[in-house]
């Protein structure tokens, strides 16, 4: 979350993330193992229609969805299902 009076600018913290929405990026990666994904968007788009699942117009950021044609403005897409603070980045 950005913070002024942060040394860093922001704070980081865990946050509870939203279920992926029907027609986002991220619901293309449900049931994928929980390691990280680099994947060419030709092949999400392909992977989507072989599937009958919508193409994505939205992909999450932090904890809130923004509307954005992935498929389009992306080249690729890299999934990381998780994150954690780094011990060195001071608090």
């Amino acid at each position: 979350m950005p913070d002024q009076g942060h040394p860093l600018g922001m704070r980081w913290g865990r946050a509870a993330t939203p279920e992926a929405l029907p027609d986002s990026v991220e619901a293309l990666f449900a049931g994928v193992s929980g390691q990280p994904a680099l994947v060419n968007t030709r092949a999400l788009r392909e992977y989507a229609r072989r599937h009958g699942l919508p193409e994505p117009v939205r992909t999450r950021v932090d904890t809130a969805f923004i509307e954005v044609p992935a498929l389009e403005a992306f080249d690729g897409i890299i999934c990381i299902p998780d994150t954690t603070l780094s011990a060195d980045t001071p608090r």
